[in-house]
Formats: C-alpha cells, structure tokens, sequence
C-alpha cells in the first residue's frame, strides 16, 4: 500500500547514488535513509497502520511486512545530530542508515542482492565477450600518443 511512497524514494535513492558517483570531484551527495520517526508526518499519516481495501491480494499485507512495524522508538533528535555532523565531515559516505528499521531493510535487501548476485554469477559473465578488434584500436591509439609525446 505504500508503493508510490516507497518507490519514489527508491527513485531518489537511485538519482543520489549516480550523482554521488559522477560528481564526487566537485560536489558532495550523501542518501539519508531514514527509518519511521513517530514526530515525523509520513509516521503520522498512518504509515504503518493497515489500510482498508477492496483488493483481495492486499487483505493481509500488515502480516507481510509486520516484522518492519517498529516496536520501538527512532530518536528524532539524535538522527538530526547525526545528519548534521556526517554533514560537517569533509567526505561524506553514499548512504548515511538512521534507524533499526532502515538498518534492517537495507540489511536484507543486500543479502537479496547478494543471492542475486551468486545465482546470475556465470550467465552474467556468459553475456560479455572480449573485443580484441576494439582493445587493439585502444593500444594503438595509446601507442601513437606516447610516441608523439616522446618527440
């Protein structure tokens, strides 16, 4: 139920990770993942409360992700602190985690990935060939460079 929510942070998460990368020369990017805050309005817009509807497959999601409803309390205040001095750092990491919540879901998100990652292993690397006509023009040109450098 929360999908629009969920994926447009997805979105953002994605457009930080790429400016992070293409831009660490010259500006400094950092994701904020955030778990549920209780002083926070998407906490208060009943987030994490079940929702009705009239789509049967959604009857019982709350059972499905139940085990992301926190039954404790993210520090607000804390994460703030911890925004602001990660901030004042001179190098910041891609992804700075707040919250047990978010820990939690990163963490099985990698191991995820990581099953991913093993089981796609051999056909991945199956789908990439070597390119001697294209490495050699690469060597050539490389070659022709230091040789005019040379002179």
């Amino acid at each position: 139920m929360g999908g629009a929510y969920c994926s447009s942070k997805f979105a953002l998460e994605g457009l930080s990770g790429v400016l992070w990368d293409e831009t660490q020369q010259f500006c400094r990017v950092m994701t904020v993942e955030l778990g549920g805050y209780k002083e926070t309005e998407i906490y208060s817009c009943n987030s994490y409360k079940e929702k009705e509807t009239n789509i049967k497959e959604y009857k019982n999601i709350k059972e499905k992700f139940s085990y992301y409803i926190p039954y404790f309390k993210n520090d607000l205040d804390l994460a703030v602190k911890y925004i602001i001095d990660q901030a004042e750092e001179e190098k910041l990491p891609r992804r700075l985690i707040l919250g047990k919540d978010a820990y939690s879901k990163i963490k099985n998100e990698i191991k995820n990935l990581k099953h991913d990652l093993r089981i796609s292993k051999k056909r991945a690397l199956k789908c990439s060939k070597y390119d001697k006509e294209f490495t050699q023009k690469v060597i050539k040109k490389v070659i022709k460079i230091l040789l005019k450098k040379e002179n």
